[in-house]
């Protein structure tokens, strides 16, 4: 198995799985799965403006940076339904209160 990482602007840091040259994969977060991909395609013609913007990683530094990313979207998504700021407030009451 080969990991991916997509060093382009639109693309970067996104992780893909190749477990032969015709059969690479995606993350996806929320279904939490592998998705079958073309997306390494212009990755790899000498035409495309995307042309060697990847670099390979190991297994463990592929999933390492999708544990990350999975925290930063579960902080995102707590921000924007307003529960991490109402939780910040809370605790920051809380610290002020024992001063």
């Amino acid at each position: 198995m080969i990991y991916f990482r997509l060093l382009d602007e639109l693309n970067k840091d996104e992780i893909i799985k190749q477990e032969s040259l015709n059969n690479e994969y995606q993350y996806v977060f929320g279904d939490e799965k592998w998705v079958r991909t073309s997306v390494m395609t212009k990755y790899r013609q000498t035409d495309s403006p995307e042309y060697g913007k990847f670099e390979e990683i190991s297994e463990s530094d592929a999933l390492a940076l999708l544990d990350m990313q999975r925290i930063n979207l579960k902080i995102c998504l707590l921000w924007r339904s307003g529960l991490l700021q109402n939780l910040m407030k809370d605790s920051s009451i809380r610290a002020e209160s024992r001063i």
